[in-house]
């Protein structure tokens, strides 16, 4: 989850990893996830759990994007004020 995008990446590209900033998963982040686990399911998209309660506390954190390889949050994307930026991998 990237709060701040372009520290982020700055930070890996120099190796310096400290700038990230860990989220707790919180009651908030817990209710954040099981609307989005709503969501899908009633949309029909299957997404791994565990990328939902990522989804879901980075929601609850106030964060607005998330940098990621995994195509599971595209479709979290579509349904939630997430901004999913993907790497490494070609979208349309």
């Amino acid at each position: 989850m990237i709060h701040n995008y372009h520290l982020f990446t700055r930070g890996v590209r120099n190796g310096n990893f400290n700038k990230i900033e860990l989220l707790d998963f919180t009651t908030q982040a817990a209710e954040e996830s099981s609307a989005l686990s709503a969501k899908l399911s009633a949309l029909g998209l299957p997404v791994n759990n565990l990328d939902v309660l990522i989804a879901g506390t980075a929601l609850a954190h106030g964060v607005d994007t998330i940098l990621t390889r995994d195509t599971d949050f595209i479709g979290i994307g579509k349904i939630s004020d997430l901004s999913i930026r993907m790497y490494g991998i070609a979208t349309q």
